[in-house]
């Protein structure tokens, strides 16, 4: 059909299936519709064109967004501070390096075979032949020879690791001397078992005084002291004497305190001329004695005090303390193991001296000459002992072969000794009569060089050094002090205490009989030249 006059047929997105069947069946002009449709067609596009542009604008924002949000923070470079520059290290050089602070290393004893038990050696294998098999192939394994050779082994003994002992230089040879065993203050240690000696002292001097702070640090038992001479004031001196030192009693005479059955000991410091006799008398009383040097004693004298001691059983020591000092042990072990070779001459020189100090120099010649207190010696002397003060003055002796050499000058300000062997000296540091420390340099070849170049331009083999500080003096006896290393009694105190523990021990192993009878000898023998006006005498 034809479109009716002036009407219009438009599709239309909201017209329903029912209109759009009803006009294509009255057969309605379908032109106009399309056109229609074209516009409809072409409004779609625009739009779904419009919404794809916003949507592509939105998802660019989005994009942005995003990337702006993750990304690193713009550096703003004036915000930043100009870096200072590194300060310049300061290079300082290394110190060198001193092998003489380090203690030389003991050469290791050489490996010795025959410390290992011997190999049992190995049994070749030797297969049988074979005959069916030919030169190119391997023989079948012999089965019953391979358990035989397993019949043949025996099984290696575990070899036993023991620890390395370091032993004290010196210190493993048949009669060395013991080095004492020292607590944290340097007091010797005292066995646990056996009671303590109960001392009793005779003398209220310096030297006194002294011993008893010794007695004190050592944790002695102090019994008893008495006045050493009856005087006026000696009841008053031996009372403070007894308070300042806390022993329960004091006593007035020497008689008193030989009666007394609390007393196992008694140390003597009084005149030369009641030596012998307050010795005698507290022997007699069935009491170890402990004589003040120096010993002013004949040799008959001493010779009837020893005997006296030996019949009752009790010990008759000179103080000759500088022996027990384990410098000088170390020394004496040192010259006596044969590592430094013989022993060729010693020197000691000191400042302006005392009696006492000579004693203390005459025993070293007894140590180191004639250990064994025997023989005939060459004395020789020069200068004057004054009967008060010190004295400059020197000693010569000779002894098999061996020179000792002795001087008190002013040009010396403390006593130092060296002993001088083939094969590298021993030198025991100053003081000498009282020393802290000792050492010893053995040099390759047989040279003798002097204290301050042991081995005369050789190498040393090997050296050591001992150095061992006095126990400090109690702080509440300080006021009695005597001398400066009044405190080294405590090592010949302990001695004497560690001998009497000892049912057997009759003398000293640091200091023999024969050594005192030698020091006596050769101390009456010096004294008598040195207290004349003649100079350079000569036996």
């Amino acid at each position: 059909g034809e479109w009716r006059a002036g009407e219009t047929v438009s599709f239309s997105a909201k017209m329903d299936a029912a209109s759009k069947a009803l006009l294509l069946e009255e057969g309605a002009e379908p032109a106009p519709a399309r056109r229609d449709g074209v516009r409809v067609a072409a409004h779609r596009l625009a739009r779904l064109a419009v919404t794809l542009l916003a949507v592509a604008a939105v998802a660019v924002l989005a994009s942005g967004a995003l990337e702006k949000s993750f990304a690193n923070p713009r550096l703003g470079w004036e915000k930043w501070k100009p870096f200072k520059p590194f300060k310049p290290m300061k290079w300082e050089p290394m110190k060198p390096m001193v092998w003489d602070d380090f203690p030389p290393m003991e050469p290791m004893a050489p490996l010795v075979w025959d410390d290992f038990p011997p190999m049992t050696p190995m049994q070749p294998m030797t297969p049988k032949p074979s005959s069916s098999s030919s030169s190119s192939e391997m023989p079948p394994i012999d089965w019953d020879l391979m358990d035989s050779m397993d019949d043949d082994f025996e099984p290696f003994e575990p070899m036993k690791w023991e620890p390395m002992v370091f032993k004290p230089p010196f210190s493993d040879f048949e009669g060395a001397l013991p080095m004492p065993e020292l607590d944290g203050g340097g007091v010797p240690v005292l066995p646990k078992t056996g009671s303590r000696l109960r001392w009793g002292l005779v003398g209220t001097c310096s030297t006194a005084r002294d011993f008893a702070a010794s007695l004190r640090a050592m944790g002695s038992r102090l019994a008893v002291v008495a006045a050493g001479a009856a005087s006026q004031g000696a009841a008053s001196r031996a009372t403070e004497f007894a308070r300042a030192y806390g022993i329960p009693r004091s006593h007035v005479n020497l008689e008193a305190l030989a009666a007394d059955a609390t007393v196992d000991i008694v140390y003597i410091a009084v005149a030369p001329e009641l030596q012998a006799s307050a010795a005698q008398l507290f022997l007699r009383a069935g009491k170890h004695v402990l004589l003040e040097r120096p010993p002013r004693l004949s040799l008959e004298q001493y010779d009837k005090l020893a005997a006296l001691a030996a019949v009752s059983g009790k010990l008759f020591v000179l103080n000759l303390w500088t022996r027990f000092f384990p410098a000088a042990l170390y020394a004496q072990n040192a010259v006596k193991s044969g590592g430094q070779g013989a022993l060729l001459r010693m020197q000691g020189a000191a400042p302006p001296s005392n009696a006492a100090t000579l004693v203390d120099m005459l025993q070293y010649v007894a140590v180191f000459l004639d250990p064994d207190g025997e023989g005939d010696y060459l004395v020789r002397t020069a200068g004057q002992l004054a009967a008060a003060g010190s004295s400059e003055f020197a000693v010569g002796i000779a002894h098999a072969g061996v020179n000792a050499t002795f001087s008190a000058s002013a040009v010396t300000t403390e006593f130092a000794l060296t002993l001088f062997c083939s094969r590298g000296p021993v030198t025991i540091s100053a003081p000498a009569d009282a020393p802290s420390g000792a050492g010893y340099t053995i040099c390759l070849g047989k040279a003798v060089g002097s204290a301050s170049e042991p081995c005369a331009g050789d190498s040393a083999v090997s050296s050591g050094q001992l150095q061992q500080s006095l126990p400090t003096y109690p702080k509440s006896l300080v006021a009695g002090r005597g001398v400066q290393h009044g405190m080294g009694y405590v090592y010949i105190a302990s001695a004497i205490e560690r001998c009497a523990y000892t049912a057997s021990c009759t003398e000293l192993q640091e200091l023999s009989v024969k050594q005192q009878r030698l020091v006596v000898r050769l101390t009456a023998d010096v004294l008598s030249r040195l207290e004349k006006p003649a100079h350079g005498q000569v036996d």
